[in-house]
């Protein structure tokens, strides 16, 4: 690559298109923490031939590395937002340079655009802990690690007080890869083949930022053909193409889930799922909010959807299933449902109990399962 040389002062030359998709990718992670304040900062940093672009929040690490000339051990922080706009506005510059300046101060230069930028110490820039040195150690397919965490990360409890519900839960079961979910009101799981190496791996929690930011990373044209995982049981290192995510895990006990798994509803419904969702979304404005119940009723090879409001008001609707037992009355939560409904996707078998028990949902997406809890009707 064709690069201008750096004068001796400058922390770096690099195309700028590439420093701005760095940018793109590490400042989601920034945190504003008025006692913390050099957490709003990137730290930039050069070996000589690579520029290493890195945001954490103290639980989440994200670097970038890129081609650019840069003086060996340079390094400087930015702050985040200011720079990211600033790369954006200078889009018709080829080259940026960050140059440090008398004081805690870097001159940036796209083109025609001089900005003069305050900085902090990089001394200042706190760094996770790194210790894989007995890290189980595996890749995976960059689309199958996208997918497995797109099928259970809408379960993820945002509830604090049990904060070991706050990710996805990734263990070894029976020779397989497990990830699972729950919020308390429904569960999600997903079950994979294990991949060379993994099957030494220590369970563990991925907190839902890290789950976030993952699944952001890996999603369409940029999902990279192989992720390379170190796992140990209080960190992790993803790394792929030119980027690395390193993640403190939750320390707390999952719970036992299959515990609340059905293992013997004896009553089958099979229907479509977008027949389904469109169904719900037709009688939901009924609930005024999409908090309430919806009643399903089945029978007789359909299933009436009923929603009611707290005036008596109703709205009800039919769509086809499969269901050859006598008639039976179940109430779910609508967003749930929606949900369960459109991670399944496909054609859904539905297991019922009874309508005060836990029902299981399968779909389209090979190893996932759903669990959700009913509601009163």
């Amino acid at each position: 690559m064709n690069m201008m040389s750096p004068k001796m002062n400058q922390i770096a030359v690099s195309l700028r298109a590439d420093l701005a998709r760095a940018f793109d990718i590490v400042t989601p992670v920034v945190e504003k923490l008025k006692s913390y304040p050099i957490l709003e900062n990137i730290l930039i940093k050069g070996d000589g031939k690579t520029l290493f672009v890195m945001a954490t929040d103290l639980d989440i690490e994200v670097c970038v590395a890129l081609p650019a000339q840069a003086p060996f051990l340079s390094s400087i922080t930015v702050p985040a937002k200011a720079m990211k706009a600033h790369l954006k506005s200078g889009k018709t510059a080829e080259y940026v340079t960050i140059t440090p300046q008398n004081g805690n101060v870097a001159a940036v230069a796209l083109d025609s655009l001089n900005v003069s930028m305050a900085t902090r110490s990089a001394d200042e820039f706190p760094m996770l802990k790194r210790d894989f040195a007995k890290a189980a150690r595996f890749t995976m397919s960059g689309a199958v690690l996208h997918d497995a965490l797109d099928s259970v990360m809408g379960a993820i409890s945002t509830e604090e007080t049990r904060y070991y519900l706050n990710g996805v839960y990734i263990h070894v079961v029976d020779g397989k890869l497990v990830m699972a979910t729950t919020d308390g009101h429904r569960l999600y799981k997903r079950v994979l083949d294990l991949p060379e190496g993994a099957e030494k791996m220590p369970g563990i929690i991925l907190p839902r930022k890290s789950v976030a930011t993952l699944h952001r990373l890996t999603k369409g044209k940029q999902c990279p053909a192989e992720v390379s995982l170190e796992i140990t049981e209080l960190s992790g290192r993803f790394s792929f193409d030119n980027v690395t995510v390193t993640t403190k895990m939750i320390e707390g006990t999952f719970p036992d889930y299959e515990r609340v798994t059905p293992k013997h509803n004896d009553k089958i419904a099979t229907l479509d799922a977008a027949a389904a969702i469109v169904g719900i979304n037709q009688v939901k404005p009924t609930t005024k909010d999409g908090a309430k119940a919806v009643k399903l009723t089945l029978g007789n090879n359909h299933c009436t959807l009923e929603c009611r409001s707290a005036d008596d008001s109703s709205a009800s609707t039919t769509i086809p299933v499969k269901f050859v037992e006598n008639w039976f009355e179940i109430g779910f939560n609508c967003g749930y449902l929606l949900d369960m409904l459109t991670e399944a996707g496909g054609t859904v078998k539905v297991e019922f109990n009874d309508s005060g028990s836990p029902t299981v949902f399968t779909g389209q997406r090979n190893g996932w399962k759903g669990v959700l809890m009913p509601m009163r009707v």
